[in-house]
Formats: C-alpha cells, structure tokens, sequence
C-alpha cells in the first residue's frame, strides 16, 4: 500500500506534547537481552522550545511544502519540490524543514523555509521510509523500509549518532514504513516487511520488542496506547484493526469487516479510539472491547479523509481532505467534529 499523499509536519510541540505524557519508562537493554527499568528525567532536563505560528504540510501530489500562518489560517508560502519527498518534519528551534526524499537519490535534505534556500544535503544508501523530530533530545529519527538500519541524526552537530539494524531475530528486516511517538520516549513503527509493530527505545537506542500479528496481511500505521504498554494498528487491506501489548506479545483485541480501516489515533481525554474507514467516515471505539461508540461522516468538509492527528488532551483532531482535487487543512472540534480551522492548498 502506498503512503498517504500528505505529510504533516508534526510539529516540535505536538511531539513534546506525545513524548512528555506519562506512561513507562523506557527500559535499558542489559547484556543478558532482558529489560529492567531505569530513571528517566526527562521531564526535569528538557530545554525549553521555541514558539512557531508557522505549519508546514507536503502535498506529494503537488510535489509541494506549504507553508500556513497559524494566526490567519491563511497560506503565506509555497516551496514546489524537484525531489519525491516522503515526509518531512519541522524544527522550530532551527526554523528547518528536514525533508525524506527517495528519488532521484535517496537523502536528507534540510531546507530553511525563512531564507528559502537549502542548507544541506545527506546521501543515503536506501529511500528513506519516514522521518521523526525529537525536540526535547533534539535528535532526527530516520527509518528505511527498504533498509535493516535505523538512524538518529543530530542536526546541532550535523552528524549521524547511531545506526542500527531493525530485524527480526537478527536476520529478517522489518521495512518500517511509518513512524509515531509515544509516551515517555518511546517510537511505534509500522512495519511492511512483516505484519508487525516495534517498539524502539530513544534512550536505549536500540529496538525493545518487535510484535507479529498472525492474523494480519499489512499494518498501515500504528499508535500507542496512552500508558505505551500496547497499541492500536490496522490492516487496510483485510479490514481490521487490532489491539497488541508489548511484553506478552498478545493479541488484545481486534475487529473484523471495516471498510478500508487506514489510519487510527487515541484520544487520550475520553479514552477512545479513532478509525478513519471509507473515504469519509470516522468510527469511535472502545480501547478494550472495540465496541462501536460512535461515528460521523465528514463528507461535508471534503471527499476523502488523507490523514488524521489527535494529540493527547488535545480538544481537536487534525486533518487534511481532499475536496475537488483541492487538499484542505482543518482542525476539528473532537467534541462535535465540527471546523475550528479550515485552509485549502493550492
């Protein structure tokens, strides 16, 4: 299945806002192979971050970043790409955009919006799969479907920190295709090689535990519980989604005959699950049963939902829709799924 279309910025604030949650701490992997709990004094040492009334959204149909001003809901730049760029992520300390590109060559580019002019570019040897910003530790996250390595890039030093192989039982690659946070500084990967969720350490730097699920032909994309101990994913092409806990490797929940289930998020204040089936529909669930608690159709704001971001104790949901081949911005109110923001691309 390919990527979706849009990338979101994910902007430093949405990812301290994940990683400062609590939920366990990451646990350091001892010669014996065997996790055991360590300190984590994250929230006490954390810098403070820089403030941004700018967002920037890809539109890889376009081929173009977007800039939107914050205050006027308005676009104020646009950056038309000569790369295929798969993500991008956004340093508000920096004011840097850094850029997934796969093709003609596979690298990092680190662009800067303000001065409209690349700062640097790194080659790598496989197509980047996704990219993920760590304001606190200030560290760029790069994961390669096509790649048993994962790297951490240091954008202060402008040096690669680690890389290492994401495998299962050594051997296998994984080919994680997305990346999102989790609490405490944990990443969740959906993996293409094989049906299955990683958990990756950011202190450890090294992959916790890698859970296969049997019954599924795909994971699209994947999203962690708000005590990280497990998490929600779904299988677009079968039709399911499912609920696994790391440590146990179980199977905690799942459900059958969704129409195209693509992408999921959990929203923290209500303890909910969110699914986007269809082109415009959005079902609510129960983390535990999957039970049906609601669900609305946004067809109004647009003809296909792209993607979708529920931060935690957020009170909107992100979205970007396609309307008439034209992609739109909106912030929804979670409690009505009714427009707070609306800016159309183009």
């Amino acid at each position: 299945m390919k990527k979706n279309i849009i990338s979101l910025s994910l902007c430093a604030l949405a990812v301290l806002l994940v990683w400062s949650c609590s939920g366990d701490k990451q646990p350091q992997k001892s010669s014996s192979a065997k996790a055991q709990s360590v300190s984590n004094d994250t929230a006490k040492t954390q810098p403070p971050l820089a403030k941004s009334d700018r967002y920037y959204v890809l539109d890889r149909k376009q081929k173009t970043i977007f800039e939107i001003n914050l205050n006027t809901d308005s676009v104020t730049k646009r950056f038309v790409l000569d790369d295929d760029v798969v993500a991008i992520a956004y340093d508000m300390k920096k004011e840097w955009v850094y850029e997934a590109v796969t093709k003609p060559k596979p690298a990092l580019k680190i662009f800067d919006p303000k001065a409209s002019k690349m700062i640097q570019s790194f080659d790598f040897p496989q197509p980047p799969s996704d990219i993920l910003f760590n304001p606190i530790k200030r560290e760029l996250y790069i994961a390669s479907e096509d790649s048993s390595y994962f790297r951490i890039f240091l954008p202060d030093s402008m040096k690669t920190k680690y890389h290492y192989p994401l495998s299962i039982n050594n051997a296998r690659p994984i080919g994680p295709r997305v990346m999102t946070p989790g609490p405490a500084g944990w990443i969740y990967t959906a993996n293409g090689s094989r049906a299955s969720v990683t958990l990756l350490s950011t202190d450890g730097n090294y992959a916790y535990q890698t859970v296969i699920l049997n019954g599924a032909k795909s994971v699209d994309n994947a999203v962690a519980s708000f005590d990280g101990k497990s998490a929600f994913c779904c299988d677009s092409k079968q039709g399911k989604i499912f609920r696994i806990e790391f440590g146990s490797g179980k199977m905690l929940a799942q459900k059958e005959g969704l129409d195209n289930p693509r992408l999921v998020q959990f929203e923290v204040n209500s303890r909910t699950v969110v699914v986007v089936v269809g082109k415009t529909k959005v079902l609510m669930l129960n983390p535990d049963s999957f039970a049906e608690t609601g669900q609305i159709d946004l067809s109004d704001n647009g003809d296909e939902i792209l993607s979708l971001l529920i931060l935690p104790k957020a009170n909107y949901a992100e979205l970007t829709m396609d309307y008439k081949g034209v992609t739109r911005w909106l912030r929804l109110d979670i409690r009505t799924w009714e427009p707070m923001r609306m800016v159309e691309l183009y």
